[in-house]
């Protein structure tokens, strides 16, 4: 089966969860690129900032599988059909 890539929308709802909104000036995940060079705020799970770049932000989680992200906490199998959550990339 070939892989299905991540549409922007479903990126910006992972990303949101990490994204730094007072120190990103305002600025809104979906409002970027998920291939952008920008340096963008982001907030770790002991919600420390740090910068990084949008892509590579984007590249960590891809190598991570975004597992434990809500994107995986809320997949329906059922109406999903025969698509698995591995088969996004």
């Amino acid at each position: 089966m070939n892989k299905i890539p991540l549409t922007v929308s479903l990126y910006s709802r992972i990303l949101e969860q990490e994204w730094d909104t007072e120190k990103n000036l305002g600025l809104l995940p979906d409002e970027v690129s998920i291939d952008s060079k920008m340096l963008a705020w982001w907030k770790n799970e002991k919600n420390n900032s740090f910068q990084m770049e949008i892509s590579k932000r984007v590249n960590e989680l891809k190598k991570t599988s975004l597992k434990g992200h809500e994107v995986y906490k809320q997949w329906h199998p059922v109406k999903n059909k025969d698509l698995n959550q591995e088969d996004l990339t």
